[in-house]
């Protein structure tokens, strides 16, 4: 981002560090570790980031997802009540994510507010969502690639290409969208 990389870590803390010299920049908490176990107190920064503008949009287990200025490290928003441990998708204005529990969000990237939630895909251990034209597109555990409207979530349609899980996010390259699933098997879709 800009002249530095950006870094999230296992405590929680995001880390701005210059390209050209390797010195620290800026430092940001954005998840603070609470409860009595180890497993209570999972904050990791895991999921991939994704940045429009200055705005890097982050997500952790257990600790929420914020909006962070990738020029400073100043918090922008932040919202507790959403975390992943999967990475991020973002279209002109919405931030997409998948949680723990397989739910889909779309975020306003202005404020942090959840806006929709998808909950009918619950425990189907989906990958992180990608957006596609004007669709959110998830795998799942059974190789089925689910397609949902970006208006609001509802699913729009599914297509199994495979028995193996599909892990990875989908990748989208110019208009198709490519699964690459557990077992080996490379797909290619196009929505018509």
């Amino acid at each position: 981002v800009n002249d530095s990389v950006i870094v999230g870590f296992d405590n929680g803390k995001l880390i701005a560090l210059d390209i050209a010299n390797g010195k620290y920049t800026w430092e940001t908490g954005i998840a603070i570790a609470k409860g009595r176990s180890e497993v209570e107190r999972l904050v990791d920064l895991d999921a991939d980031m994704v940045q429009t503008n200055d705005v890097v949009y982050v997500a952790s287990y257990r600790g929420g997802m914020a909006a962070v200025s990738a020029s400073d490290g100043d918090m922008l928003w932040q919202n507790t009540s959403i975390s992943s441990y999967l990475g991020l998708s973002h279209d002109f204005r919405w931030v997409y994510l998948t949680d723990a529990h397989a739910h889909v969000w779309q975020i306003d990237q202005r404020s942090g507010a959840g806006l929709w939630q998808q909950k009918e895909l619950h425990h189907r251990r989906l990958t992180a969502p990608v957006t596609y034209q004007n669709y959110i597109v998830v795998g799942d555990f059974e190789g089925y690639v689910h397609w949902l409207s970006s208006t609001d979530g509802h699913q729009l349609g599914r297509v199994q290409v495979t028995d193996a899980p599909i892990e990875n996010p989908p990748i989208v390259v110019d208009d198709i969208v490519y699964i690459y699933a557990k077992d080996g098997t490379l797909s290619a879709l196009k929505m018509k």
